[in-house]
């Protein structure tokens, strides 16, 4: 939507998401369900904005907004995106599809995101699904699945024995590999 009108510069786009932002969390209560769809909607365009700021910004914004969407609409948006991602490394490298593999990947940040201290139980499996993404060819992509992993232990390791137990063993492995350092600050 906003993405495609040439006549706004991205300045003007990257302007709109904080508001959008904070406009969905003061008016969450007042908003229709269509109107919040409709937001996130908006949202969800920006991330596939050709400026990696607005796409970036987008990530922010729609980690704010699936906060309170519920287990449906995640399924969705981890769908879309996911399949973005998949479609796009049948192309192959260099197949103009950068921004888009980028947009996907900060969307599935997204949500991983919008469970902070808590680990619902479509996290586990997200988090094995993107951990194949983390050395991916493109840096921008590589770069959004760090972050989410970063974002991830930096926000479970205080409670980790508690939700050590919500993973199977095999899903354990697998996420205890990525964005986890077991390097101290004061070693």
């Amino acid at each position: 939507m906003l993405a495609n009108a040439p006549d706004i510069t991205w300045h003007s786009r990257a302007v709109l998401l904080p508001f959008v932002q904070i406009f969905s969390y003061n008016h969450t209560f007042v908003l229709a369900p269509s109107q919040a769809v409709a937001l996130q909607e908006v949202v969800v365009n920006c991330l596939f904005d050709p400026s990696t700021e607005v796409r970036e910004l987008a990530c922010s914004a729609l980690t704010s907004l699936v906060m309170t969407a519920d287990e449906a609409a995640h399924d969705d948006l981890k769908n879309r995106f996911l399949a973005m991602l998949c479609k796009r490394d049948k192309r192959g490298k260099g197949s103009g599809q950068d921004a888009s593999a980028h947009g996907s990947a900060l969307g599935l940040s997204a949500l991983v995101q919008s469970a902070p201290y808590s680990v619902p139980q479509w996290l586990p499996k997200l988090l094995v699904e993107i951990s194949v993404y983390e050395n991916d060819y493109n840096s921008l992509v590589r770069q959004a699945i760090k972050n989410a992993f970063s974002s991830f232990w930096r926000t479970h390791l205080d409670m980790w024995p508690l939700f050590e137990k919500q993973f199977d063993s095999t899903q354990l492995s697998t996420i205890k590999q990525f964005g986890h350092s077991t390097s101290s600050y004061y070693l």
